[in-house]
């Protein structure tokens, strides 16, 4: 059997105070005028905090002022300045506790609508980010497709009609592929953009020692054809994506190998602790950063130099940035635009893997 539309809600909470409001004033005019009864109304009135409707609250407060003043010409007769004085005392005090107890069911009110906001964009941006993966999805594998194919097809044109093409043929072609494959290298860099401030952090126990050695193996033609010189620290041990590190390290070592100048490359990584992080420094000897040109250094698609001076798509330094960020610390450049440059960037040392990290780790070192 359902209950009755008024005992649903604030409705039983109504007639609980209301009883114990009808209890009251019948003591209250039993005893004599020195006896405050009245103030035994703060007790319905707190028990009143917990209605939804603040309206509800003020008129509880409105029946226990009510009673108490009519109780007053009620009671055995005695002395006038007793009920002169506890009678108001007794009012003020429970309008006190009423505007409290007010207060305190805005700021509840006003913490669930901000929850309730909070959990509708939590909503939204995991929404958003199920959409920017798919994004991902679809960049990494149908539009890089046909570039593939264009490109693939410009190589055979090239390579079947070389002798029928003359020199302009050929400079068209050229810049046919070249385009092909610069396009392609900006959705993968937009892919790996994208997925850094997308997808969750793996947090592990890295040791940042493995992550330079792996990210100087991918560097190694690069290494190898500019003669450079790379000197690296001992390094911490922290908690990180290792993905995500092994882009960033590999990032700013490939621009200070890119960005050199005519002495061969001179680059040495190191970190220092610096309490409640840890500092990492990749100082190059190359062609530095003009001050003036530092604010936009970590901007989407903003390049210093021509593609014809520097290849690259102009996201690396952006990429960098976000990674660091999302690892609880900031990124920046120390250069005078002539000696070299020094990029430091700090981790966060209160960063820790979740239970499910450390359980998958101990299981395989255990296995």
């Amino acid at each position: 059997m359902s209950k009755p539309g008024w005992l649903r809600g604030d409705g039983v909470i109504i007639v609980i105070c209301f009883i114990a409001m009808a209890i009251i004033f019948m003591v209250d005019i039993e005893f004599p005028p020195g006896i405050s009864v009245s103030m035994l109304y703060l007790l319905p009135v707190t028990l009143a905090f917990r209605v939804e409707r603040i309206w509800h609250l003020y008129f509880i407060a409105l029946v226990a002022t009510a009673l108490t003043l009519v109780a007053a010409p009620l009671k055995p007769s005695g002395e006038v300045i007793f009920l002169a004085i506890n009678r108001p005392l007794s009012v003020g005090i429970t309008w006190l506790v009423t505007y409290m107890g007010a207060q305190r069911r805005k700021d509840e009110q006003a913490r669930e609508e901000l929850l309730h906001k909070l959990e509708r964009t939590t909503s939204d941006l995991r929404y958003s980010n199920e959409e920017l993966q798919q994004f991902a999805y679809v960049a990494s594998h149908d539009l890089r497709e046909p570039l593939r194919m264009v490109s693939g097809y410009m190589a055979l044109l090239e390579k079947k009609y070389s002798d029928s093409l003359d020199e302009r043929g050929k400079e068209y072609v050229r810049f046919a592929m070249d385009g092909a494959v610069r396009m392609d290298s900006l959705i993968v860099d937009l892919l790996a953009y994208s997925r850094a401030g997308t997808a969750p952090i793996d947090l592990q126990q890295i040791d940042l020692n493995e992550v330079a050695k792996s990210a100087l193996r991918n560097l190694s033609p690069a290494i190898d054809e500019s003669h450079a010189h790379i000197q690296i620290a001992p390094l911490p041990t922290v908690a990180a994506d290792k993905t995500q590190m092994l882009q960033l390290f590999q990032n700013l070592l490939g621009n200070a190998i890119k960005y050199h100048g005519d002495e061969e490359p001179r680059i040495t990584m190191a970190a220092t602790d610096k309490g409640n992080e840890w500092e990492l420094a990749v100082q190059d000897n190359g062609i530095g950063v003009p001050p003036e040109q530092q604010g936009r250094l970590f901007q989407m698609f903003m390049r210093l130099h021509t593609r014809e001076e520097y290849e690259g798509t102009g996201i690396g330094l952006a990429l960098a940035k976000r990674i660091v960020e999302r690892h609880g610390g900031h990124i920046w450049i120390e250069s005078d635009g002539k000696s070299g440059s020094t990029f430091r960037f700090t981790l966060d040392k209160a960063l820790r893997p979740s239970p499910e990290t450390k359980r998958e780790e101990r299981s395989s070192k255990q296995g």
